[in-house]
Protein backbone atom coordinates (compact mmCIF):
# COMPACT_ATOMS: atom_id res chain seq x y z
CA UNK A 1 0.00 0.00 0.00
CA UNK A 2 1.34 3.43 -0.96
CA UNK A 3 0.87 6.47 1.26
CA UNK A 4 0.94 10.07 0.05
CA UNK A 5 0.94 13.01 2.39
CA UNK A 6 0.15 16.13 0.41
CA UNK A 7 1.39 19.49 1.51
CA UNK A 8 0.78 22.72 -0.30
CA UNK A 9 1.89 26.23 0.49
CA UNK A 10 0.04 28.99 -1.27
CA UNK A 11 2.61 31.39 -2.63
CA UNK A 12 1.77 34.95 -3.52
CA UNK A 13 -0.53 35.06 -6.55
CA UNK A 14 -1.04 31.26 -6.77
CA UNK A 15 -4.43 30.18 -8.09
CA UNK A 16 -6.67 28.90 -5.31
CA UNK A 17 -10.30 28.73 -4.22
CA UNK A 18 -10.56 30.51 -0.88
CA UNK A 19 -12.40 29.19 2.14
CA UNK A 20 -15.50 31.34 1.47
CA UNK A 21 -16.00 29.58 -1.89
CA UNK A 22 -15.03 26.14 -0.63
CA UNK A 23 -18.51 25.00 0.43
CA UNK A 24 -19.83 24.66 -3.12
CA UNK A 25 -16.89 22.44 -4.11
CA UNK A 26 -17.42 20.26 -1.05
CA UNK A 27 -21.10 19.77 -1.92
CA UNK A 28 -20.23 18.86 -5.52
CA UNK A 29 -17.59 16.38 -4.35
CA UNK A 30 -20.26 14.68 -2.22
CA UNK A 31 -22.58 14.42 -5.22
CA UNK A 32 -24.91 17.15 -3.99
CA UNK A 33 -25.99 20.34 -5.75
CA UNK A 34 -24.64 23.70 -4.64
CA UNK A 35 -26.90 26.74 -4.44
CA UNK A 36 -23.97 28.81 -5.72
CA UNK A 37 -23.94 28.73 -9.52
CA UNK A 38 -20.27 29.73 -9.92
CA UNK A 39 -17.21 29.10 -7.80
CA UNK A 40 -14.45 31.69 -8.09
CA UNK A 41 -10.69 31.44 -7.74
CA UNK A 42 -8.05 34.04 -6.97
CA UNK A 43 -4.54 34.40 -8.31
CA UNK A 44 -2.77 33.86 -11.60
CA UNK A 45 0.03 31.31 -11.04
CA UNK A 46 -1.14 27.79 -11.91
CA UNK A 47 -0.55 24.98 -9.39
CA UNK A 48 -1.67 21.35 -9.18
CA UNK A 49 -3.46 21.81 -5.86
CA UNK A 50 -6.20 24.39 -6.25
CA UNK A 51 -8.65 24.43 -3.32
CA UNK A 52 -7.94 25.09 0.33
CA UNK A 53 -10.29 22.34 1.48
CA UNK A 54 -8.42 19.64 -0.41
CA UNK A 55 -11.05 18.92 -3.02
CA UNK A 56 -9.86 20.51 -6.26
CA UNK A 57 -6.78 19.47 -8.21
CA UNK A 58 -5.37 19.94 -11.70
CA UNK A 59 -5.56 17.42 -14.53
CA UNK A 60 -1.91 16.46 -13.87
CA UNK A 61 -2.56 15.79 -10.18
CA UNK A 62 -5.72 13.82 -10.99
CA UNK A 63 -3.80 11.71 -13.52
CA UNK A 64 -1.05 11.01 -10.99
CA UNK A 65 -3.46 9.81 -8.31
CA UNK A 66 -5.49 7.72 -10.75
CA UNK A 67 -2.27 6.03 -11.87
CA UNK A 68 -1.07 5.41 -8.33
CA UNK A 69 -4.43 4.40 -6.85
CA UNK A 70 -5.86 2.50 -9.82
CA UNK A 71 -9.66 2.44 -9.57
CA UNK A 72 -9.77 3.38 -5.89
CA UNK A 73 -10.17 7.10 -6.42
CA UNK A 74 -12.78 9.01 -8.41
CA UNK A 75 -12.85 12.59 -9.60
CA UNK A 76 -15.64 14.89 -10.71
CA UNK A 77 -14.73 17.43 -13.43
CA UNK A 78 -15.96 20.97 -12.82
CA UNK A 79 -15.21 24.53 -13.84
CA UNK A 80 -14.21 27.46 -11.65
CA UNK A 81 -14.02 31.11 -12.67
CA UNK A 82 -11.50 33.89 -12.18
CA UNK A 83 -12.79 36.43 -9.69
CA UNK A 84 -11.58 39.31 -11.84
CA UNK A 85 -12.00 38.19 -15.44
CA UNK A 86 -14.54 35.32 -15.42
CA UNK A 87 -11.89 33.21 -17.23
CA UNK A 88 -12.67 29.52 -16.77
CA UNK A 89 -10.39 26.86 -15.31
CA UNK A 90 -11.13 23.12 -15.43
CA UNK A 91 -10.42 21.34 -12.17
CA UNK A 92 -11.12 17.89 -10.81
CA UNK A 93 -12.80 17.34 -7.46
CA UNK A 94 -12.06 14.29 -5.39
CA UNK A 95 -15.26 12.33 -4.98
CA UNK A 96 -15.86 11.93 -1.26
CA UNK A 97 -17.26 8.55 -0.27
CA UNK A 98 -17.02 7.89 3.48
CA UNK A 99 -17.59 4.15 2.95
CA UNK A 100 -14.33 3.72 1.01
CA UNK A 101 -11.17 3.61 3.09
CA UNK A 102 -8.74 3.86 0.17
CA UNK A 103 -8.11 7.58 0.63
CA UNK A 104 -8.95 10.46 2.89
CA UNK A 105 -8.77 13.63 0.86
CA UNK A 106 -10.39 15.83 3.49
CA UNK A 107 -7.26 15.34 5.60
CA UNK A 108 -4.96 15.58 2.57
CA UNK A 109 -3.82 11.99 2.88
CA UNK A 110 -4.13 9.48 0.07
CA UNK A 111 -4.05 5.82 1.07
CA UNK A 112 -3.91 3.52 -1.94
Amino acid sequence: MNYYLLRHNIDENDIYVDIEQQGSLELLSEGRISKISKTYYKGENFTDYISLGGFGVSYNAMSFFKKECDENVDFIPTVIYSKGTEETLNIYLTKINPEIDCWIMKNLIFLC
